[in-house]
């Protein structure tokens, strides 16, 4: 972002601002710890965290959801369907390729959580900055 004079929109930062202004609890998918503990530190810096509901860690890689997407879209109805906090309304998947994969199917609720896609609120949000 530095490196440009032309504005860049984060997707994950400018999601979480989006998700905490129309839901109340946010679950958020990462793929890994790292990228768990990421998200957690993100949201605090934000000053958001208290809709923070619950990170999940899938556990997957990037690649998981273009090569075995039945499988990873079961792992995380699983992984969704154990989660300690029943109050979230929204889920943000934080990886590129498992949001493409949503988007491919359609899937706009998971375990009664409303997906918010980070790809396509971005893409919303530019087309509002370019006036398109």
């Amino acid at each position: 972002r530095r490196a440009t004079s032309t504005p860049v929109i984060p997707p994950s930062r400018s999601t979480y601002l989006m998700a905490v202004t129309m839901f109340n609890r946010i679950v958020v998918l990462a793929n890994n710890e790292e990228g768990a503990e990421l998200r957690e530190m993100t949201f605090k810096e934000m000053g958001i965290d208290r809709s923070l509901s619950q990170v999940i860690v899938t556990d997957m890689a990037p690649l998981d959801y273009v090569h075995i997407p039945d499988d990873a879209l079961k792992r995380i109805d699983t992984l969704l369907a154990e989660r300690k906090d029943k109050n979230a309304s929204a889920i943000i998947p934080t990886c590129a390729s498992l949001a493409i994969l949503l988007e491919e199917r359609g899937i706009q609720n998971i375990d009664g959580l409303r997906v918010v896609n980070p790809l396509r609120i971005s893409i919303r949000i530019a087309e509002a900055i370019c006036g398109s």
